[in-house]
């Protein structure tokens, strides 16, 4: 889709009366239709000129304009915040963007018409789409039937449109440009949805004091077709605020799309990029996923093409192909890009590694689950001694190495970083007998916990013991299909819940018990192994 700009028009600022009838209803001549420098308009020698990135020189012609015509130019709540920076002397040189964006930045991450009107009380009365008839549009009809490629057909399009228009500050023009809309049609339907629209002067100062608009304009258009690109192909809708549930759930769903398109790894949208900063955890199980994927031999040809096409292109480290998107910068995002589109079949090839790592991480212990743990040994000393010692024969440096305490490792942007101790954990449990080794321990330690929690509830204060004991006694259900990740999940619940009540000592008691199960479990398999 080519991105065009159009310039300021009549129709990009027109007034919506029913909701907004006290903002300037004046409107000059488009630019566009000037002829000769008499018809230039004063008032856009006045509201366009080089003074429009000053915030001062900006409210003192709105207040100018006011006078004028009696009419307001800014919406108040903007008007508010304009008076406020200035009198502390707009000590972060803001300019009218930015100050409407600082106002109505509530609206980007809005999951709903509801949440917006509650917060913004200039929006109570705009409506719902679904509480107005649009069915005459074919434009709408072809947006719920998903047929277009910016607007989408999971959310309001009220909503799409005010984040848009109202939280981004896009010119109406710039918003029909951008979206194939007929420009008649989306008055239609704002007016239909009782959505306010801003003064024409308010909205041409407003572009005009953006020195990156058309960047971000573009970069907005692009994020809404990647998104739709995403819908398209079975991922659900990133809400802004993501329950448990929800997350493992798109967690779960973004590495089925990424390895079915690996070249969307390098276009995320911007949900994408906020789920996996605010979920690190999430993050961190990608970047495995990828990790894995990268160094299993199926991929040797792949990684070894990439390399000589990178350093073809000019340069990438030979490591960096693992990064994470958000890591890389635009350049190289864009040579990846290119690499999946020159290499369909290679693209295949490493589609197929993402599916079968998934299938092998997915079987681990959960790393997010046993950093809930964080100050409590979740692996045995034994067990911990046994990955250090593999580790060096490994040769991996393993000073000052913490396996009991992952803990969050966050880069600058949030990002989970992958560390020494993730991958000597990962690979330990490479070894399938490994790993049902730790998860029977694991499983005894919980019947033991049990029984200690049954005894310590007929003489404690407090409920805890009961709580707890009831809880495992519910999980361990014969009927139940247990995997290693619920198991973990409960200890991490236990472990937490311990640690409210202050039952530390009881918590280094039960971490006694662990150890002995685990050398227990581990002495049997050695004597097994010897016969």
């Amino acid at each position: 889709m080519k991105i065009l700009f159009s310039t300021i028009n009549k129709s990009g600022y027109t007034q919506n009366t029913a909701t907004q009838n006290n903002y300037n209803k004046q409107i000059p001549t488009p630019i566009n239709q000037i002829t000769k420098l008499s018809d230039f308009p004063k008032s856009y020698i006045s509201f366009t000129g080089g003074y429009s990135i000053s915030l001062k020189e900006t409210f003192d012609n709105f207040e100018r304009a006011e006078k004028k015509t009696g009419k307001k130019v800014a919406p108040p709540r903007v008007e508010q915040e304009m008076f406020k920076q200035l009198e502390m002397g707009n000590p972060d040189e803001l300019t009218l963007i930015d100050v409407h964006k600082k106002v109505y930045k509530g609206l980007t991450n809005a999951d709903s018409l509801d949440e917006i009107r509650k917060k913004y009380p200039e929006f109570e009365n705009t409506k719902s789409a679904s509480e107005v008839d649009l069915s005459d549009s074919k434009y709408v009809d072809n947006i719920q039937k998903g047929h277009n490629n910016v607007f989408n057909n999971k959310e309001d399009l009220s909503l799409q449109i005010l984040k848009l228009y109202w939280g981004e500050g896009f010119s109406l023009s710039d918003i029909v440009a951008n979206t194939n809309t007929p420009k008649a049609t989306l008055s239609n339907i704002m007016e239909k949805l009782n959505l306010p629209r801003v003064s024409n002067r308010y909205g041409a100062v407003l572009k005009l004091s953006d020195k990156e608009y058309n960047a971000r304009i573009s970069a907005a258009m692009a994020d809404k077709m990647a998104e739709i690109h995403a819908l398209k192909n079975g991922l659900p809708l990133i809400p802004h605020k993501v329950s448990d549930e929800q997350k493992e759930k798109i967690s779960n769903g973004l590495i089925k799309y990424y390895a079915d398109n690996p070249e969307r790894l390098h276009e995320m949208s911007q949900r994408q990029k906020d789920f996996y900063k605010n979920h690190p955890e999430a993050a961190l199980t990608l970047k495995l996923v990828m990790y894995k994927a990268w160094n299993m031999n199926s991929c040797s040809v792949v990684k070894r093409k990439l390399k000589e096409f990178l350093k073809e292109k000019h340069k990438f480290s030979q490591n960096d192909e693992s990064l994470f998107p958000t890591d890389m910068s635009e350049k190289q995002q864009k040579l990846m890009k290119t690499f999946w589109d020159q290499n369909p079949y290679l693209k295949k090839k490493f589609s197929h590694a993402v599916k079968q790592s998934y299938d092998k991480i997915n079987t681990l212990p959960d790393l997010d689950l046993m950093k809930n743990v964080a100050g409590v040994p979740f692996l045995p000393k034994l067990l911990e001694q046994r990955m250090i010692t593999q580790a060096k024969a490994q040769g991996e440096k393993t000073n000052n190495l913490d396996l009991n305490n992952l803990g969050l490792k966050l880069a600058p942007d949030n990002i989970l970083k992958i560390t020494k101790e993730h991958k000597i954990i990962n690979n330990f449990f490479r070894n399938r007998t490994e790993l049902k080794l730790y998860n029977n321990a694991l499983s005894q330690h919980l019947i033991g916990i049990h029984s200690y929690c049954e005894r310590k509830s007929n003489n404690a204060n407090t409920e805890t013991y009961s709580i707890i004991a009831n809880k495992i006694k519910n999980f361990m259900h014969p009927q139940r299909n247990i995997s290693i990740n619920d198991v973990l999940k409960l200890y991490a619940e236990i472990v937490q819940t311990m640690k409210k009540d202050n039952l530390n000592e009881d918590i280094r008691i039960l971490n006694s018990y662990f150890n002995f199960y685990y050398e227990n479990a581990f002495k049997q398999l050695t004597q097994k192994n010897n016969n």
